[in-house]
């Protein structure tokens, strides 16, 4: 049973964009492109819909590069055009680079990789998946990305009387060791300390409606979204896209 977060927002106008008749630039698209692979099976789709759920105008579609086709779920809220490329996993991936794709994911805003939380080992295709993302698309891409550790609320410690201490304990026990899975691989890919520790890695989901980490999932994961983007006309775009939103545990 997954749970995840409804957002109920306005629909809002696209604002068009033009030349004004002085010459001056016009202004910046507000838009957003974000990234979701992980491992196959991952959740990388509930990921998806959790973090869109409802209201504003969705536009469905696959775009096609030379070799790989990318599900692209595109959603308009406050005036703000967020995109989502899901690709398959990379971890059974043997196609050849293909420059488009590398083109497209290179110029994204952010990254989410999925990691199943409630798997109690970092095997061979959890690895793989990881350095297939740093050497098809560029060691930069760790400075985009944040690690999704999904199926949180699968994780099996809280009983019918309530959340106790014991429950968080276990939580970051788990959390540290995909932190380490993750370290393991970047440290083989020479990637330097500061990118590694700079590396969010968010728990989503609900357990029996305890909020993991006594705070909303999709709170924390927008914090590190934010923390991720380097600019502020991004960090804007984002802020006014989820502005007055409410939230519904869905079961």
């Amino acid at each position: 049973m997954i749970a995840f977060v409804v957002w109920n927002l306005a629909t809002a106008l696209i604002v068009n964009l033009r030349i004004d008749d002085d010459g001056r630039e016009p202004p910046r698209a507000r838009e957003l492109t974000i990234f979701v692979t992980g491992k196959l099976g991952s959740g990388k789709t509930s990921l998806i819909y959790g973090f869109l759920g409802e209201g504003g105008e969705v536009v469905k579609e696959k775009r096609r590069t030379s070799a790989v086709t990318l599900l692209k779920d595109t959603i308009i809220r406050n005036g703000v055009n967020v995109t989502l490329l899901e690709r398959k996993s990379l971890e059974h991936d043997e196609s050849e680079v293909d420059k488009d794709e590398v083109s497209l994911i290179q110029n994204v805003d952010l990254v989410l990789y999925s990691l199943r939380m409630d798997e109690t080992r970092c095997r061979p295709g959890h690895k793989i998946g990881l350095i297939k993302l740093g050497s098809r698309f560029g060691s930069n891409i760790w400075n985009k990305t944040i690690i999704a550790l999904t199926f949180a609320n699968r994780v099996d410690f809280v009983d019918q009387e309530g959340k106790t201490e014991s429950d968080k304990a276990l939580l970051e026990d788990k959390k540290k060791h995909w932190t380490q899975c993750v370290r393991e691989v970047l440290i083989e890919e020479k990637i330097p300390e500061t990118i590694m520790e700079s590396i969010p890695m968010v728990p989503v989901g609900y357990y029996n409606k305890h909020i993991l980490f006594d705070e909303s999932w999709i709170d924390a994961l927008y914090t590190s979204m934010l923390s991720r983007l380097t600019d502020d006309h991004s960090r804007m775009n984002l802020q006014l896209f989820l502005k007055n939103s409410t939230e519904t545990i869905v079961i």
